[in-house]
């Protein structure tokens, strides 16, 4: 399976969901989750979703302007 760049269009919501996931797992995180939902394009195919990404990850992707999935 390839990975593909999907191009962030448009974020709608950023939700810290870090203190749901250390009560869920049991395990404490060295940093915070966000729930992103988002408008991406994907080789011209547009949609929204949501995905999960950990703070750096999500510096990156908005730096970029894209993540890889």
């Amino acid at each position: 399976m390839n990975l593909l760049e999907h191009y962030i269009l448009k974020i709608y919501s950023k939700k810290d969901v870090t203190k749901q996931y250390e009560k869920s797992v049991g395990k404490k995180l060295d940093e915070k989750l966000y729930e992103i939902e988002m408008k991406v394009d994907c080789y011209g195919s547009v949609g929204i979703t949501k995905r999960i990404m950990g703070e750096n990850e999500l510096a990156a992707a908005e730096r970029k302007g894209y993540y890889m999935a």
